[in-house]
């Protein structure tokens, strides 16, 4: 498998503390000296960023520890979602896999393992549009019985990996994505039957409201039946909470759904099963997004839909 490891995908912009860290974490990785490395580091969005943006793009050229490091300088500011569509399209059109990660997320020693072992295990499974390294719904483990992997159907945005022929089916119109779900009335499939207002989202990204390519994402995957696999134990830690930053500025304390234990003791054996959500983890998941409604709204709306209006 070590010559088909997928190439890692960062996506930078004004805060070299939070890069920094996540590259830290990322070297620490068993296969990180194996891997090629590819950092999109975005423009500045006003003279504010200037400075930080600078800072993010000196200390990229210090980085080390990886197969190649290659560094790509917007000359502009895309923002979060366009920078993402763009360059993900561009590696995964190239190597035919990717990882994806942001700028504040750190990594378990052993997330390229459960990446590059999940690609390679369900390469060839077609309902399989996604391996993700962030997981929701350890803490209801011994109450619903749940394993060490596990399948949700959609598509989801924090440490990730897909190959291109899933990529493939990223529909970046959201107004079509609307009118297929409607057509095929669908919209309880895309709200975890009404756990969680995710089209309320589409719609706002649609009206212009938000900018996501998560919401996007989730939706494709959706209304094309697809899965993404999971690990009971997360293997990815969001950093990002502190308020630095443009994209997220959560002050919902304790209700942060983004505080979960990061696994750091215990590499995951992926052992390949069927492709389909049992009903424990459907139980589960629903429950924890009707526990934190109002917390994943507030991640979902700043985290990865940045305003338009900024």
């Amino acid at each position: 498998m070590e010559n088909n490891l997928a190439p890692i995908v960062i996506f930078a912009f004004n805060r070299p503390r939070h890069l920094k860290e996540t590259i830290d974490y990322l070297k620490n990785n068993e296969l990180a000296s194996e891997s090629n490395l590819y950092i999109y580091s975005d423009g500045a969005n006003s003279v504010k960023d200037i400075e930080k943006v600078s800072k993010v793009r000196k200390y990229l050229k210090t980085i080390d520890g990886f197969k190649s490091i290659n560094i790509i300088e917007r000359k502009k500011n895309f923002g979060l979602a366009n920078s993402i569509i763009d360059g993900v399209t561009s590696i995964v059109n190239q190597y035919g896999r990717v990882i994806v990660l942001e700028d504040d997320l750190i990594t378990s020693p052993y997330f390229l393992n459960f990446m590059n072992d999940g690609l390679e295990l369900y390469e060839s499974e077609s309902k399989v549009c996604q391996i993700m390294g962030y997981s929701y719904i350890e803490a209801y483990k011994d109450e619903f019985n749940l394993e060490d992997t596990y399948f949700i159907k959609g598509a989801d945005s924090l440490g990730w990996a897909t190959w291109k022929n899933s990529w493939r089916f990223f529909n970046n119109d959201s107004y079509e994505l609307i009118s297929i779900i409607e057509k095929n009335k669908l919209q309880k499939i895309i709200d975890r039957n009404n756990s969680y207002g995710f089209m309320k989202i589409l719609n706002q990204q649609a009206q212009g409201n938000i900018d996501s390519w998560a919401i996007r994402w989730l939706a494709s995957a959706c209304v094309n039946n697809l899965y993404t696999l999971y690990p009971l134990k997360s293997l990815v830690f969001h950093t990002g909470n502190d308020g630095e930053g443009t994209n997220y500025n959560n002050k919902i304390g304790k209700l942060d759904p983004l505080k979960v234990p990061l696994n750091t003791t215990k590499k995951i054996n992926i052992l390949k099963k069927e492709v389909i959500e049992m009903e424990n983890t459907t139980i589960a998941y629903n429950k924890f997004l009707k526990r934190y409604e109002t917390a994943l709204w507030t991640r979902i709306k700043n985290k990865l839909g940045r305003m338009i209006s900024k």
